[in-house]
């Protein structure tokens, strides 16, 4: 899977994840409480690091885990729709939480390789 490290400066590293284990690995070990600190302390433009998995150019799962162990994970997916109940149109869907902890995002890392994308959004609401 591809997927990308990003770091508060808006700098990223391309990867290649091959499993769940890996993706939730890297989770674990990056030193994200330094990543936040030096967000905090930047004066110029900054983002949130985190870490973004991407599945054929359609689903971004994209987690920025916090200094407190909870995180701050959007899920953009591909939304289908009728219009006018006849013609089917797709856009982007986005769902953000702020703060899911991390057993939850976890669960979500394993649901988003095992391609279950409806349990995305009712894993994150229990």
């Amino acid at each position: 899977m591809t997927a990308w490290l990003q770091r508060y400066d808006f700098s990223s590293e391309d990867l290649e994840i091959p499993d769940a284990s890996v993706a939730k690995e890297i989770i674990r070990r990056f030193d994200w409480a330094r990543e936040c600190e030096l967000e905090r302390r930047h004066k110029g433009e900054t983002c949130p690091a985190g870490l973004g998995l991407l599945i054929n150019d359609s689903h971004i799962l994209h987690i920025c885990p916090r200094s407190d162990g909870s995180s701050l994970v959007h899920y953009h997916f591909p939304k289908r729709r009728r219009l006018f109940g006849l013609f089917p149109v797709t856009s982007e869907g986005l769902l953000t939480w702020p703060d899911l902890p991390s057993d939850k995002v976890e669960l979500m890392i394993d649901c988003y390789f095992h391609g279950d994308h409806a349990s995305i959004e009712r894993l994150a609401y229990q």
